[in-house]
């Protein structure tokens, strides 16, 4: 089966939000507060509305690194190559802006094999891959309740994997 190829057709609730119909500003909101739950400090987003970011959409710190992320939302499922380009174009920005370390969000589903293929590309820069399955789990833990419930958003992440078909494909 090619990569995506469980998103036949978009999905109509639930995490369909962050699986198709996410707009790009709210990935990246969505991404700031992933960050701050995840423990990151200085979390502060670029451009959420648009505007030249330098190669980052968000920018903060942990362990006194600088970080630099990137979301990549695209509204249809890419091929994993088209995701391993944009990997590659956002990762430009570690270096551009000074950054220590890179973290990569993606609104797909990544096996550990392509999650291992975009971490060997980084020449060992430290590198937190954000594949739709750590997102969903996040949101569905209880710290993640607030942002699951914010502006009705997101709602229950399962029902939007139930509705996209993902239940026969990949295991909660």
């Amino acid at each position: 089966m090619a990569h995506g190829a469980a998103f036949a057709t978009p999905p109509q609730s639930g995490l369909a939000w962050l699986c198709f119909l996410f707009p790009l500003t709210q990935a990246e909101r969505l991404c700031a507060a992933i960050l701050h739950l995840e423990s990151f400090e200085e979390v502060d987003p670029q451009h959420p509305l648009g505007g030249p970011d330098g190669l980052k959409d968000v920018k903060y710190s942990k362990d006194g690194k600088t970080w630099i992320a990137a979301a990549y939302f695209p509204p249809k499922p890419p091929t994993f190559n088209e995701i391993q380009t944009k990997f590659d174009h956002d990762f430009c920005g570690v270096a551009a802006n000074g950054a220590q370390a890179f973290a990569f969000f993606v609104n797909q589903p990544l096996t550990i094999s392509e999650r291992g293929e975009l971490q060997s590309r980084t020449g060992g820069v430290p590198v937190e891959i954000y594949h739709l399955e750590r997102i969903r789990s996040l949101l569905d833990a209880p710290k993640g309740c607030g942002m699951r419930n914010t502006d009705g958003v997101l709602e229950d992440s399962n029902d939007g994997i139930r509705a996209m078909g993902l239940l026969e494909h990949h295991e909660l």
